[in-house]
């Protein structure tokens, strides 16, 4: 069960509260849509989301696994872990993170993520395929991080802002 085969999570610092809510100041948010916040953590994201929406939140340390989680959402929002080990292997999180996210959203996904960790050429077009296009992206400088972070939007059935190419050089 990947309930107990997560549970050694190491989780990266909250993602800052004032952040969480310019994040979900960018966004208009209908009444009555569909939030999970599939990694809520300290709940930072979580308490940002308006309250004219229909919250929901997932969080394995606290017995709520994401990955076992099957009902259908208009909109997740969440700063994915970054990588994790389970069973001895370091597993990407973020692109488990999303594809999950594409299974289950019927209208958007937003996330902030380290740079491009998981946006390969193969995997945009997958996405794509499955009518999931980028279409925003802002990048963020977070001090307490050490790094550059990116706010990626996905939506289903838009047009994408970026190009890419499958081709190898």
């Amino acid at each position: 069960m990947l309930v107990a085969e997560t549970t050694n999570i190491k989780h990266n610092p909250s993602t800052p509260e004032a952040l969480c809510r310019h994040i979900v100041s960018m966004f208009e948010w209908e009444d009555f849509e569909t939030v999970l916040e599939p990694a809520r953590g300290t709940g930072n994201f979580w308490r940002a989301i308006p309250s004219n929406v229909c919250r929901d939140w997932c969080e394995i340390q606290e017995g709520r696994d994401f990955f076992q989680y099957d009902k259908r959402c208009d909109t997740i929002i969440t700063n994915p872990p970054f990588r994790e080990e389970i069973n001895g292997v370091r597993v990407n999180m973020v692109t488990r993170f999303l594809e999950h996210s594409m299974e289950i959203a019927d209208k958007r996904i937003i996330f902030l993520m380290k740079m491009f960790v998981s946006l390969t050429p193969l995997r945009l077009s997958r996405y794509q395929a499955n009518g999931w296009n980028m279409t925003r992206l802002k990048v963020f400088n977070i001090r307490a991080w050490f790094g550059r972070f990116s706010l990626v939007v996905f939506e289903k059935n838009k047009p994408s802002i970026i190009e890419w190419s499958t081709q190898s050089w």
